[in-house]
């Protein structure tokens, strides 16, 4: 059995709150993780790990920095008649997966394609004197490619786990599973690695849920704190009776929270997700105010985009040419005008006669969304699948003073100006693992995915948004607050609504 385990930084401090400084004691249950077990024969997995006694060493672990297939030196430090340094070949070495030294490449994982005798036999003195007087230096190739992994005639199974919350790891990860539950072909009795069983596992989502449900009492969290200035439009059109302008601005902060964590368990070959079980708990609160400088018609069609050109992503984890997860949060800004004329031009009729006069700041609107902090200590929380928990929390809109300042008339027709601020969890399964059929029910725990089908999943987005509105009309000016909306969409050929 051969194992990843990742520590990610941002420890936590003892008496709760968001991440601090680096986790120095580089415990998984005290901060944020990412793990990958590999397990199978030892013909189709083997290992160059020195925490796992092996015998083989690389010549220029530094060397190796990029994701393609590639060429480097290894030797063996041991004569002794009981060395591992030939355990690669057995069965062939041609598609052997195998655990890489610490901090050697950039994953813990390759395929290995060939091993061949070097033409460069020289080495550093340092590694000279560590080097087996009776074999030569080797030419190792590989890549990270996992659908080039050998066949075997036993699976080769898998299981990932990935969280920022204290106390998953022995919650979750460290635990044994649950034995008497029904029988399950990734039980680990079936399993040549007794020591799977020390990871926990259930066929139950109610187990699930309640293990996820302990870790989320934890008072812990990672900070995606953003601003929202932005400037959303700024046009002028000239040559008409009366110059046409429209200026929106926004002014303001989101403080955002989030807690989270997933695991999946299956077969890395075949490739087959059979449990697969997460949560995101999300605590934002936005304050913004929205300035409107115009004199204008606008018929436009609802168009969004990105309040920041790169959402606040932290604490990603990456296993190259397995899994990888990428949490973010960034702002929506949509516009939609219908057949709309507005201004915010104030006129004054005088005995003289009649003038015009334009204000410095037409008008500007100041609202504030945010998760109840009466429910779920203000965290709105999704859990997958939704059998393991189901949803908990609300969205609030929260009274400020002044939410209208300026001079606004429209003449007829809607405008409408949307501020969405959404978390996004992208976990992607690299396209090298297998090809992945489509999902055949409504739970995202179960999923058969053969080798041989034609269509590729390449990735899951699980989305959180709240939808914020700022409309205008003749009618006078509005502003709600929607409910958090949550999907998982699938970046195969469907999608799927949570």
């Amino acid at each position: 059995m051969q194992w990843d385990l990742q520590t990610l930084g941002g420890g936590f401090s003892n008496a709760g709150g968001g991440t601090g400084g680096s986790n120095l004691a580089n415990d998984p249950n005290l901060g944020s993780f990412g793990f990958v077990l590999i397990a199978g024969p030892s013909d189709v997995v083997s290992l160059f790990s020195k925490r796992d006694a092996s015998d083989i060493e690389f010549v220029d672990c530094f060397s190796l920095i990029h994701s393609e297939r590639q060429v480097t030196r290894i030797f063996c430090s041991s004569d002794a008649d009981d060395s591992n340094c030939d355990d690669v070949l057995q069965g062939g070495v041609d598609g052997t997966v195998v655990r890489m030294p610490d901090a050697c490449g950039l994953g813990t994982y390759i395929v290995v394609h060939s091993l061949k005798d070097s033409d460069d036999q020289s080495l550093p003195d340092h590694l000279y004197k560590r080097k087996a007087t009776t074999k030569p230096i080797m030419d190792l190739e590989f890549s990270y490619d996992f659908g080039l992994m050998k066949r075997a005639d036993e699976d080769v199974y898998l299981r990932i786990d990935y969280s920022n919350m204290p106390g998953y790891w022995d919650t979750i990860v460290d635990s044994p599973g649950e034995k008497k539950k029904r029988s399950s072909s990734i039980h680990p009795r079936n399993l040549p690695q007794k020591d799977l069983e020390k990871r926990f596992f259930s066929s139950d989502s109610a187990s699930w849920g309640e293990r996820l449900d302990d870790v989320d009492g934890t008072r812990f969290w990672t900070d995606f704190d953003t601003n929202a200035n932005e400037y959303i439009i700024n046009a002028e059109i000239e040559g008409c009776e009366k110059d046409s302008y429209l200026t929106m601005t926004t002014n303001g902060d989101c403080s955002v929270e989030a807690k989270f964590g997933f695991t999946m368990i299956g077969t890395l070959q075949p490739f087959n997700i059979e449990q697969a079980y997460g949560f995101v708990d999300l605590k934002y609160d936005l304050d913004v105010t929205v300035d409107v400088q115009g004199s204008i018609g606008i018929d436009l069609e609802y168009r969004s985009r990105s309040a920041h050109i790169s959402p606040v992503s932290r604490i990603e984890f990456t296993e190259p040419g397995i899994v990888s997860f990428k949490p973010s949060f960034d702002l929506g800004i949509g516009l939609e005008g219908k057949n709309a004329s507005f201004s915010g031009y104030v006129v004054l009729r005088l005995l003289i006669g009649e003038f015009e006069l334009t204000t410095p700041s037409d008008f500007t609107a100041h609202f504030r969304s945010l998760t109840d902090p009466e429910i779920n200590n203000g965290f709105v929380r999704t859990t997958l699948p939704y059998s393991a928990g189901g949803t908990l929390g609300s969205i609030k809109g929260s009274s400020v003073t002044k939410p209208f300042k300026g001079h606004l008339r429209t003449y007829k027709g809607d405008v409408e100006l949307s501020i969405i601020p959404e978390f996004s969890m992208e976990i992607t399964l690299d396209r090298s693992v297998g090809p992945l059929s489509k999902r055949e029910n409504s739970d995202v725990s179960r999923r058969d995915l053969p080798i041989g089908e034609s269509n590729h999943l390449m990735s899951y987005v699980l989305g959180l948004s709240g939808l914020n509105t700022l409309s205008w009309h003749n009618r006078g000016m509005q502003l709600s607050v929607d409910s958090l909306n949550s999907r998982l969409i699938n970046y195969g050929d469907s999608s799927l609504n949570a």
